[in-house]
């Protein structure tokens, strides 16, 4: 099992009150959303389902579109996070809402707790991704940081699946699907995919790499690169640092228009308003 080609990486974590802009309609396509409850009452609503949760108590975001929102008193440790395989397909799938009490995982608490304290950056929490990932971190600083978030990721796979949410790992399940994906996660995003060389570098026919990858992925090995490709680049223009030219050129596009047709294809939508879609910085002291 390749481990080292999961993404993992910290958005934000916060302590403190819910601002307004932690509630409404959320599409649930950039990473995952945890809150601790320290105070008040939380709840996540989604095709009609409703899943409340009160102190001492998680509350995990569905995948999907959701409505959130919390009592004014309210007040919660909240994590956002990435952590999912190259193609966006997260480690832990859950298509509802998710509400533990903490008691049950103590751990998760601790480790939360303590990547909030280390996420410091001038005297002050950061509150969205869009402020961390502006910031400049130390080289210890970073490795503080990793180090909490991995500690955080842990303790949740330890808990989750005592839940009842399996990891996703269909894809070690076949060494030949296996084997594939080691090429296709190392394949430079901005070179056209061939599946001439995928099947040559695997010493698997392309006939029988189509079919291993629909049964054991549900896409082909082209759609799963395209996925990847995907992914990375709504990852960079959300980031507010990339130009949308920069972000074109990484996945292989040498004109913007094209680029951003591409883009809008797949998301439902053309860069510049994916970016809008992101929060404005907030913190608290």
């Amino acid at each position: 099992m390749e481990w080292r080609q999961l993404h993992m990486s910290l958005q934000w974590v916060y302590r403190g009150k819910v601002p307004d802009e932690g509630r409404g309609h959320f599409q649930g396509n950039c990473g995952g959303s945890a809150w601790y409850i320290l105070q008040g009452e939380g709840v996540v609503r989604h095709d009609g389902r409703e899943f409340r949760a009160k102190k001492g108590h998680w509350l995990f975001a569905n995948m999907g579109p959701h409505y959130r929102d919390f009592t004014r008193s309210t007040e919660i440790i909240s994590v956002r996070f990435y952590l999912e395989w190259p193609d966006g397909q997260p480690l832990f799938f859950h298509q509802t809402g998710l509400v533990i009490p903490g008691v049950r995982h103590p751990r998760l608490l601790r480790t939360a707790k303590a990547m909030e304290r280390i996420v410091y950056i001038c005297g002050r929490r950061i509150f969205t991704n869009i402020g961390f990932m502006n910031e400049r971190l130390t080289f210890p600083g970073y490795i503080d940081v990793t180090g909490a978030l991995l500690q955080w990721a842990k303790a949740l796979y330890d808990a989750l699946p005592s839940e009842g949410i399996k990891p996703s790992l269909e894809r070690f399940e076949d060494s030949r699907v296996a084997r594939a994906l080691l090429v296709l996660d190392a394949w430079p995003l901005h070179q056209a995919f061939s599946m001439d060389q995928l099947a040559k570098k695997t010493a698997v026919s392309r006939a029988q790499l189509d079919r291993l990858f629909i049964a054991k992925l549900n896409m082909t090995p082209h759609q799963y690169f395209e996925k990847r490709r995907l992914r990375h680049a709504d990852r960079n223009v959300l980031h507010p640092a990339l130009s949308i030219k920069e972000v074109a050129l990484d996945v292989g596009f040498s004109h913007v228009s094209s680029f951003s047709a591409w883009f809008k294809q797949n998301m439902g939508m053309n860069p510049n308003e994916r970016r809008d879609t992101m929060p404005l910085p907030t913190s608290t002291v």
